[in-house]
């Protein structure tokens, strides 16, 4: 079945998800309705789209336009997790078009196995995601106060100062090291207090703080798919884990769109390139 609303000669055709329910319309993109089509037991929300915005240069001079970028990806998020409060279902990422109805529902017709599995997965499931920040200096003076002892200033005086240089540069050392394998060890243990609570875990990259906008080191960034009746004991568990650790920052988002559980070529053969 098709929904009304589908693209004008010169439009591509925008995905924005795939559902396993009938969407409600929602109205937008330009005051288009969107446009539903039925395919071997799910739904793709779709909308017609100008082919000056989204083919080719046009499109790479766009994503350089930051109203334009924020505009649209705004809308794409509105219509998925509007269809994701009613429905299960399979996000696409922003910009993802296709020249005509016709490439679309071939597309879905290559891979309804793949995304007739991944229906089964997302369902009842909701995508968090966790991000922890290290202050170093916290953690230096959290190792220090848990009783571990050096030398004492009254035992330095009685050093030459060339002992004591090398002696300060490998307790330096050795602090570092300390404080590094603390940093590692508590946020395995935060990974693996949470991974129990999905079903499946994507690690994605880190990032130093010039680059984050933070005052600490990013050292975890993880998304988990959880099951909705566990949302709550999920971020309860977050909770307590951010006052277990001094030093750390952990960001909890979501719930989102299963966009990190989505991707096709984990259901391809592996012999397929």
């Amino acid at each position: 079945m098709s929904m009304p609303g589908g693209p004008a000669p010169g439009d591509l055709v925008y995905l924005f998800c795939l559902a396993d329910k009938i969407p409600e319309r929602v109205t937008g993109c330009g005051g288009k309705d969107l446009s539903c089509f039925f395919n071997k037991g799910f739904y793709a929300v779709t909308a017609g789209v100008s082919g000056a915005d989204f083919r080719g240069e046009d499109l790479r001079r766009n994503l350089n336009d930051l109203k334009w970028v924020e505009e649209k990806v705004r809308f794409h998020e509105r219509v998925v997790e509007k269809m994701m409060a009613s429905s299960t279902v399979i996000p696409f990422q922003f910009g993802t078009v296709f020249e005509t109805e016709e490439s679309l529902m071939k597309m879905l017709s290559e891979h309804v196995d793949a995304f007739t599995e991944m229906f089964k997965k997302l369902e009842g499931k909701r995508e968090w995601g966790i991000k922890i920040f290290c202050d170093r200096k916290t953690f230096a003076r959290s190792i220090e106060e848990d009783g571990h002892r050096g030398v004492t200033e009254k035992e330095m005086e009685i050093l030459s100062p060339g002992r004591a240089f090398l002696h300060n540069k490998r307790r330096d050392r050795l602090m570092a090291e300390r404080v590094d394998a603390k940093i590692e060890g508590a946020g395995r243990e935060i990974y693996e207090a949470l991974a129990g609570f999905g079903a499946e875990v994507r690690i994605g990259g880190v990032f130093p703080a010039e680059a984050t906008g933070r005052e600490g080191d990013m050292i975890l960034n993880a998304a988990f798919l959880v099951d909705n009746f566990r949302a709550g004991d999920f971020i309860g568990e977050v909770e307590l884990l951010k006052d277990k650790y001094p030093g750390l920052e952990i960001e909890c988002t979501g719930p989102w769109p299963p966009y990190n559980f989505c991707a096709l070529k984990e259901h391809e053969p592996a012999d397929r390139k």
